[in-house]
């Protein structure tokens, strides 16, 4: 079979394709009578202002991918971004091969250089078992109404809450405005789950037979995790997700590689 890379696409040994920031300052805060609250909250926000406005531009990416754990298994993806009407985006991954077909889809708006999720979805099928899930993020109430397979539930939804398509827009444009640290809480069952990248070097890599000139980002994990997730980010092309790597401590390899790109209606040359 061929799993979907997890950590990056989606979590969990089952969802492997498609890779602690706030509680500092939140107990500085209590330390009201001194200086370093103060500093550390308007060098945050002074920060935040430097960054340089980013904007979303419609792209489509096609990757060749495969997985390996003795026998090697090839299938192929496509990751899109499409603006739709009023101001939202619509953001999709979807992988297919003779095992398994697989389709995520966020429903988004971008507001301050920041993803807004309204609506994310995700669904598999093929030879291993059928799932699907959706997590509809209403901000009225304050709460994620998710549907896992028929089963409802409600989950908190706090600040800056992003789904689990979502965060991987929030990383490339957060690599396109300058950072090299990332942080995320990400939408997972009926709470929420930290996820943390930085950026570990640069490399031009090969992508069908072009030299493309690479951001290099790592999914920080505990040293004892023993699985290891990177990605690579086209420079000189939007920051668009060129290769991807995720290895698992049983020996299981999966990697995506781009094809070719069509960036704002255009084809782009990977011969950057």
């Amino acid at each position: 079979m061929m799993p979907r890379i997890d950590d990056f696409s989606q979590t969990g040994r089952e969802r492997r394709w498609s890779c602690r920031l706030g509680s500092a300052l939140l107990t500085l805060a209590a330390l009201q009578f001194t200086a370093l609250p103060i500093q550390a909250e308007e060098a945050a926000q002074a920060t935040e202002a430097a960054r340089p406005a980013v904007e979303l531009v419609p792209i489509t990416a096609k990757y060749s991918a495969s997985y390996k754990k003795g026998v090697p298994i090839k299938g192929s993806a496509v990751r899109s971004l499409e603006r739709l009407e009023d101001g939202v985006w619509d953001y999709r991954f979807n992988v297919e091969s003779w095992v398994v077909d697989i389709t995520e889809r966020t429903k988004l708006r971008w507001e301050n250089n920041q993803v807004v999720p309204l609506r994310y979805e995700y669904e598999r099928s093929g030879w291993v078992a059928g799932r699907e899930r959706s997590y509809e993020f209403d901000y009225e109430a304050d709460k994620v109404h998710v549907n896992r397979d028929g089963d409802k539930l409600d989950a908190p939804l706090t600040k800056d809450l992003l789904d689990k398509l979502g965060y991987q827009l929030q990383l490339r444009m957060d690599l396109a405005s300058g950072l090299s640290e990332m942080s995320y809480d990400v939408a997972h069952r009926s709470g929420s789950r930290k996820m943390e990248f930085a950026v570990i070097g640069e490399e031009t890599i090969t992508a069908n037979g072009s030299q493309v000139p690479s951001v290099i980002v790592e999914r920080v994990r505990d040293e004892d995790d023993g699985r290891m997730t990177k990605l690579w980010f086209a420079k000189n092309l939007n920051y668009v997700l060129v290769k991807m790597e995720q290895k698992e401590p049983d020996g299981e390899e999966y990697e995506i590689l781009l094809e070719e790109a069509v960036v704002d209606g255009k084809k782009i040359s990977l011969d950057l």
